[in-house]
């Protein structure tokens, strides 16, 4: 931690706070957004040279996801202080929470808005404040972390687990893996 304080002082000082409240926010950061970066930097083999320059590159660029996320949550905890969510509102929208992580087939706002008893507009609003990012994002990261532990611990074929997490097309999938975790799903699985 001191060599990221002095190192962020030094160069980016304007940064050092967000990226130690980024820190110290614990498990609601969304460090999911740094892990190939990390792994990138475990995978590497060349020279000391080539390494050095791999790993100040890739910290820089988790530094600098870690201050975007920062800033996000920032935005979204002023915009959550300003919305009062009523306990029987936090209710329903646990229970949404719940419905999406059983239910990896097409999941409609209209059908978690009956769900919920609220109108669709009250339901994101409500959600994104709740949980700190909108519905969609929310099924995407619950959907990437089953695929993930279906990658780790089976022998399923990309297509199948593709299906079981929600996603009728197999390349939409790899795709918005790789989006999500910065790797192709079978790299993923190989370097496991």
């Amino acid at each position: 931690a001191s060599f990221v304080e002095n190192f962020l002082q030094e160069r980016y000082p304007t940064l050092a706070g967000a990226v130690q409240t980024a820190f110290a926010r614990g498990p609601r950061q969304r460090f999911d957004l740094i892990r190939p970066l990390m792994y990138d930097i475990l995978q590497c083999n060349e020279s000391a040279e080539v390494s050095a320059l791999l790993f100040e590159a890739r910290i820089l660029e988790i530094l600098s996801r870690i201050t975007v996320a920062q800033e996000t949550l920032a935005i979204s905890d002023a915009a959550a202080e300003r919305v009062t969510i009523k306990p029987e509102d936090v209710t329903a929208l646990m229970e949404i929470a719940e419905y999406i992580s059983d239910h990896n087939r097409q999941i409609s706002l209209k059908t978690l808005s009956s769900i919920s008893l609220m109108s669709e507009s009250k339901l994101k609003t409500l959600f994104k404040a709740q949980y700190g990012m909108t519905i969609t994002e929310y099924i995407q990261k619950k959907r990437m972390s089953s695929a993930e532990l279906l990658l780790i611990s089976t022998d399923l074929p990309l297509a199948q687990i593709s299906k079981i997490v929600g996603y009728a097309n197999p390349s939409r999938f790899s795709e918005l893996f790789r989006r999500y975790y910065g790797i192709a799903p079978s790299s993923y699985r190989a370097g496991k």
